[in-house]
């Protein structure tokens, strides 16, 4: 899922920041990574059942920017390819794919809400002070 904000001059680094905050709150292990083009955070949480891995994905200008949050890497494979090796004796994949979707939709919510307040704050945040 992805959402866009236009004219808010946000302070993206500090804005990325401030989610991969609230993913370690979560109880998330994350991984930062900041480019010229655009700033990604990948998330892992361990649990009893397995592991959900998440990727935020961060990009635009301080007045157009899009935030991205999805499942990343392994547990996206397991969604696309659990029901092909479901056939197959592949059970087990397509179970950690629904797993990873449910703890998605599980984090989705609260997200999107700190995020849209984090916005709020940080409007006008690339301006300097006086």
């Amino acid at each position: 899922m992805e959402k866009q904000w236009i004219g808010k001059n946000v302070n993206l680094a500090l804005f990325s920041k401030n989610i991969e905050d609230f993913l370690k709150a979560k109880g998330y292990k994350t991984v930062y990574r900041e480019s010229e083009k655009e700033y990604r955070i990948s998330a892992t949480l361990q649990e009893n059942i397995g592991s959900t891995g998440v990727l935020v994905r961060i990009y635009g200008n301080p007045s157009d920017f899009v935030v991205e949050l999805g499942l990343a890497g392994e547990a996206r494979l397991s969604r696309v390819l659990g029901s092909v090796t479901a056939l197959f004796g592949g059970g087990s994949l397509f179970l950690r794919g629904l797993r990873s979707e449910e703890a998605l939709q599980k984090l989705e919510e609260g997200f999107w809400l700190f995020a849209e307040e984090t916005v709020t704050r940080l409007v006008d945040s690339t301006r300097e002070s006086p």
